[in-house]
């Protein structure tokens, strides 16, 4: 049986999410993506099933406060909260995906790259995972002071929260309630061995994003592993600000097949 997919969106839709949501239809699996408003996601014409996110993660004053500050540190703690309910198998909108996802029995995460560490874009916990229990107590806990801190960071959290003036959490480093909680949390919890290897979800590393909207034939580094291609959005909006999106890239191709139109503006000439 394949997995349900969900995942949260905050802000405008573009061409990306777009794709992304359409490639996760395309391999068979129900999609449901939360927002604190859900109207205009709906408005959008996402390829969804679309719900109010406050069924999940109540849109306290802290989740506002973070969520107008840093909305991906609100994505981080909700996945979370989607876990504590079973509600399904995380994935970005930003990840293609390219292979059906199965549903899985165990935790599923993925390293990236070549340095150890589990990102979370792509993310399954049992809701009576102890590594659940753990990120959650971690990320409800204020003031915010990670275990893996060390120096500088840890001097200036322990000086700051001693004075009064704790850091909150849309001041903390990025990954603090993502890929570095999830790192951290998994090897304390014994299980770097679940983690699936980067060609799963990220055969183009970050340092190579720039060839999903190149000329390059990154299907290359897929293999019979490869259930998605995480697009890094963040980055690779700044550059096709700089350079546009070739019509022979990845993007431009994976797009144009499952209809999406990509603004003329941001196509290259060649």
């Amino acid at each position: 049986m394949l997995a349900q997919i969900v995942s949260f969106w905050s802000g405008p839709v573009s061409y990306l999410e777009r794709t992304c949501a359409a490639s996760m239809r395309a391999q068979g699996h129900p999609v449901t993506i939360y927002s604190y408003t859900p109207a205009l996601i709906e408005a959008a014409k996402l390829d969804a099933d679309v719900r109010d996110a406050r069924t999940i993660l109540a849109l306290n004053d802290e989740i506002a406060r973070i969520a107008a500050a840093k909305p991906a540190i609100v994505a981080d703690l909700f996945r979370l909260a989607l876990m504590q309910q079973g509600a399904g198998v995380w994935l970005d909108l930003d990840i293609v995906q390219i292979a059906p996802l199965p549903r899985p029995s165990g935790p599923l995460f993925a390293v990236e790259g070549t340095k150890g560490k589990i990102n979370n874009a792509a993310l399954y916990l049992p809701k009576d995972s102890p590594l659940l229990a753990e990120m959650m107590r971690f990320t409800a806990a204020r003031p915010v002071m990670a275990p893996w801190w060390t120096g500088r960071r840890w001097l200036k959290h322990s000086a700051a929260q001693w004075i009064g003036r704790p850091i909150p959490p849309e001041s903390c480093q990025w990954g603090v309630f993502g890929p570095k909680a999830l790192t951290w949390f998994a090897d304390q919890n014994g299980l770097r061995g679940h983690a699936l290897g980067p060609e799963t979800f990220y055969p183009v590393a970050w340092d190579d994003r720039a060839d999903l909207v190149d000329d390059v034939d990154v299907a290359g580094r897929f293999t019979e592993k490869s259930i998605g291609v995480h697009l890094w959005a963040n980055g690779l909006r700044k550059l096709i600000a700089e350079k546009g999106i070739h019509p022979a890239s990845f993007l431009a191709k994976t797009a144009q097949r499952y209809g999406i139109a990509l603004p003329a503006d941001k196509l290259r000439a060649n």
